[in-house]
């Protein structure tokens, strides 16, 4: 999308339109004209060229909201598969639907807890032979849920869109507490048996059940595993190999990730560095036609 240009309007002022929007500058081709277009211009870029640039706070709706905070957020997270994008959605439409065409002014604490009993109801879907069935949200989801709407009043306040005090009022809000609340508690997640991941090797894709064993035997995420590539592996430091990741979850913190490989996950690993350097060591698609051979490791971790 192109700059928007100065133009001279018919009463001898200069102009220029954003978001179909006429803004007078003061006379034509004066300073003041010109000081004036290039600052609107910088604060309207700062924006991130809003649709609801310059809109009175009191009419911005809170649907203008989340369509301004998705755009922002597609950006800023991306749209990977494991992006932060995609968890913000289902707290982003609970809002739109029950607040969508209310003015964002009038959004309180009261109007935020009634957010939070409608996410608290259970989740109901119909099936193909026509029964309903309800899945209730935890606690701890809701609670994921709800810092997400806090978020998008935060950044909407940064964006000068909304009054601060909306977020300060609803950062005053307690999240849902462990046992003084009816929603769902849920148990602590546990690591996967040793036995139940060999057995689930054996019906697996040589190159799938490699991947689940270098991650069993490393304890890198499985994203990590995905982007591995040969030219990413240091064999020059010893009994321990060392892959040094350019693409993790703390990358944008500035954090360096390595993953340290030993003997049993080097057997794992070693088959695919005949690849081209910079290729993907472990390409789940290549299991359909046949892959390179892969020595598993040992059982025994």
């Amino acid at each position: 999308m192109r700059t928007p240009s100065m133009r001279k309007h018919c009463s001898g002022q200069a102009r220029v339109t954003l978001n179909g929007k006429d803004y007078l500058l003061g006379t034509y081709g004066s300073r003041e004209a010109k000081q004036r277009y290039h600052r609107l211009l910088a604060e309207w870029e700062a924006s991130g060229r809003s649709p609801s640039f310059r809109c009175d706070p009191k009419v911005i709706t809170i649907v203008e909201l989340v369509a301004a905070y998705l755009t922002h957020a597609k950006t800023y997270f991306g749209e990977e598969a494991n992006s932060e994008y995609f968890r913000i959605l289902p707290a982003m439409r609970a809002i739109k639907n029950l607040y969508g065409e209310e003015p964002a002014s009038t959004f309180g604490p009261l109007q935020f807890k009634a957010l939070r009993v409608h996410l608290m109801k259970p989740i109901r879907k119909k099936t193909k032979d026509g029964r309903i069935l309800e899945r209730p949200r935890s606690r701890p989801y809701v609670n994921r849920l709800m810092k997400h709407v806090r978020r998008l009043f935060k950044w909407s306040a940064s964006e000068s869109m909304i009054s601060g005090s909306i977020y300060v009022d609803l950062a005053s809000v307690e999240p849902l507490k462990r046992g003084r609340t009816t929603a769902k508690e849920t148990e602590p997640i546990q690591p996967v048996a040793a036995d139940v991941v060999d057995t689930t090797i054996k019906h697996l894709s040589p190159i799938v059940g490699a991947m689940v064993r270098f991650q069993q035997l490393t304890g890198c995420r499985p994203g990590e595993v995905c982007s591995i590539k040969p030219a990413m592996v240091d064999r020059s430091t010893g009994d321990v190999w060392e892959v040094k990741l350019t693409k993790h979850k703390t990358a944008y913190r500035g954090k360096q990730r390595t993953v340290y490989v030993g003997p049993l996950a080097q057997k794992v690993l070693a088959p695919f560095l005949l690849r081209d350097a910079n290729s993907n060591c472990f390409s789940p698609r290549e299991g359909v036609t046949g892959v390179p051979p892969v020595c598993f490791a040992s059982k025994s971790i």
